[in-house]
């Protein structure tokens, strides 16, 4: 009768112990997986122009932070993951991280193929490469691709010298933000830029346009561009043109979009809870006041350094966490839907769209 061989060595491999081998063995390997490292470095053209607000985003997932405007980004990745690194008007551009903390300077190439586009100026269409004035193109695909409430939110960081801000600091759910091209031109008339809707000027309020109905959106920068407007596109001109119905056989198409999504606050402040909090004013009272108690625990630092009220929520152990009763998580819920179609007599395009959100604030 033959033997096996732990039978012959007096070895005895369980499953337990087999399970314990696989962890020790592969426990380096599975712990690096999970280690980040962090990536800092500028984001430029080739002349050196740093591209703020360009996207600096994980490969393969939806992480990422905007290039500040002095062309530094800064974020945090799992080692041996991708960056891809975006501008509009720019080729984009992927970079691979190591395995330990790194620094990139980023230089991205303008995009060529952009000069055959066709843009929209004041008086009809040309080719960008035939345009001398500064304008900047925005497509309906990059409108979308990043959740707005309002077409203000969605131009930010889409293009150089337009400047998004949240009116005066307020940071209300879907708050109009100011827009401003090449900075402040006037320090006592209006420096909003003017609004041109499929060749009319609008003077409404652009934030109830619908973000579903746009097809692109040109902005005209410099003053070569604007003078067909006169006075009224000292401030930069947006030219904002709709989607159309299409030549076919008559049958409808319909579209459908919807998204919903999180706000957070950015982050809570480190707080005492009620008995760290007890126990640091007793000591202050103590080394305050020399010679005036026995030690922390004596009774009279309760009476002279707590409120009435304190003393009743130390005496029940109550402990209130008010950034918890303050912030909230903001939910933000949208939904468009689009029917367009036509023929070669008659085209149509109706849309309509509902958008909710949700502070980050109760009440």
């Amino acid at each position: 009768m033959k033997k096996s061989f732990s039978e012959r060595h007096g070895l005895s491999l369980r499953p337990g112990c087999l399970l314990v081998l696989f962890f020790l063995l592969s426990g380096p390997s599975l712990f690096a997986q999970n280690k980040t490292v962090a990536v800092r470095g500028t984001v430029s053209s080739t002349t050196g122009e740093p591209l703020a607000g360009g996207s600096v985003l994980e490969k393969g997932s939806t992480k990422g932070v905007s290039v500040q405007a002095d062309g530094r980004f800064q974020i945090t990745v799992p080692q041996n993951a991708t960056l891809v690194i975006s501008f509009t008007g720019y080729i984009t551009k992927e970079v691979k991280v190591g395995t330990s903390d790194q620094t990139f300077n980023i230089q991205l190439l303008a995009d060529k193929n952009e000069l055959n586009q066709v843009v929209v100026v004041g008086y009809g269409t040309r080719k960008k490469v035939d345009v001398t004035g500064a304008i900047t193109s925005i497509s309906a695909q990059s409108i979308q691709d990043v959740p707005s409430a309002n077409l203000a939110q969605a131009l930010q960081g889409q293009g150089a010298g337009i400047d998004i801000q949240k009116s005066g600091g307020n940071s209300k759910p879907g708050q109009s933000p100011s827009i401003l091209i090449r900075g402040t031109r006037s320090v006592q008339a209006g420096n909003s830029p003017l609004f041109v809707i499929d060749g009319i000027a609008f003077d409404g309020n652009i934030n109830d346009f619908n973000l579903d109905d746009v097809a692109s959106i040109d902005i005209l920068k410099d003053a070569s561009s604007t003078a067909i407007y006169g006075s009224r596109g000292a401030n930069g001109v947006i030219l904002i043109t709709t989607k159309r119905g299409r030549n076919g056989d008559g049958r409808p198409v319909i579209s459908y979009n919807s998204y919903t999504g999180f706000t957070k606050s950015m982050g809570e402040y480190p707080m005492m809870d009620g008995p760290q909090y007890l126990e640091l004013k007793k000591w202050a009272n103590f080394i305050g006041k020399p010679g005036t108690y026995t030690g922390i625990d004596d009774p009279k630092i309760l009476v002279d350094a707590f409120s009435p009220e304190e003393r009743v929520g130390i005496a029940t152990g109550r402990s209130t966490d008010w950034q918890k009763l303050v912030y909230k998580t903001g939910i933000t819920t949208s939904h468009q839907i689009g029917v367009s179609g036509g023929n070669d007599r008659t085209q149509y395009s109706v849309s309509g769209g509902y958008y909710n959100e949700g502070g980050v604030y109760f009440g």
